[in-house]
């Protein structure tokens, strides 16, 4: 996929966000928000497609101490992208996890059944509608 850079830290998929706005800057006009969470939405879905591949990754770890560093970054990604799904505050300003949560899902994800269990809960959070004739599928 061809990246579009607008800033040092921004990086955003062309072929998503050109069929919602001629310019990636137009999806920051308040008269395009519908178009905006649209895109936003379609990126989240094509991020969570990866969530099969994040498991079957996860399962083949042997040693505990390297299996709970990914799981803790994989669930905390997964609970990141649930908060952000169909939020208006992501073009408002920074959407953040708290920290007690944050702290909660690293001590919870230290096997694969919690693993699995985490983020079931954060995409049962998430009202999944059909984008780009996808689904999230587990």
């Amino acid at each position: 996929m061809a990246l579009a850079r607008i800033s040092p830290r921004n990086f955003l998929h062309i072929e998503v966000w050109s069929r919602y706005a001629e310019k990636l800057s137009d999806l920051a006009k308040p008269e395009n928000a519908a178009m905006a969470i649209r895109c936003l939405n379609e990126m989240i879905t094509d991020a969570l497609q990866h969530a099969p591949d994040v498991l079957k990754y996860l399962s083949i770890l042997k040693n505990k101490g390297v299996f709970n560093y990914w799981a803790s970054l994989q669930v905390i990604a997964i609970a990141t992208l649930a908060a952000c799904y169909n939020n208006k505050d992501m073009f408002r300003g920074i959407v953040k996890m708290q920290k007690e949560q944050a702290v909660t899902l690293m001590r919870d994800a230290t096997n694969m059944q919690a693993v699995k269990a985490i983020m079931s809960q954060h995409l049962e959070e998430v009202s999944w509608v059909p984008c780009s004739g996808r689904y999230i599928l587990f």
